[in-house]
């Protein structure tokens, strides 16, 4: 499956199984590719005035049309399991997660997503 993304006045068409991260905010849909690079999302039909959590409800319709598994690891963050590398706890909140992705970059992991999380971690690592 392809995704059509934007950096400006430059486009670029990127298989879906090379991103490793959507982001959402309120206005746009930050795609985290495995080169490193991040690029938006340029298909406006995609992205939703209704916040950042209809944004991803969005994207995890369209990787589920897909063969690549994403796991939401929170309400903005949704991360291509094939690139998760692994996990930290964080001390300075409670019950805090971090899902250490390609190129060390950690994502924090939600509280109600955490557990989750911990659940898919430990059949990756088993």
């Amino acid at each position: 499956m392809k995704l059509i993304l934007t950096l400006g006045k430059q486009d670029r068409v990127a298989d879906i199984e090379n991103v490793v991260i959507f982001r959402a905010t309120e206005k746009c849909v930050t795609v985290g590719l495995s080169d490193g690079t991040e690029w938006l999302l340029k298909d406006k039909a995609r992205t939703s005035s209704k916040g950042h959590g209809a944004s991803l409800i969005k994207m995890e319709a369209l990787a589920k049309q897909s063969n690549v598994d994403f796991v939401r690891v929170h309400r903005n963050a949704l991360v291509n399991k094939n690139f998760i590398t692994g996990k930290i706890q964080d001390f300075q909140v409670k019950y805090g997660v971090g899902c250490v992705i390609n190129g060390g970059d950690v994502v924090k992991v939600g509280q109600r997503k955490a557990g989750e999380f911990n659940r898919i971690f430990a059949g990756m690592a088993a």
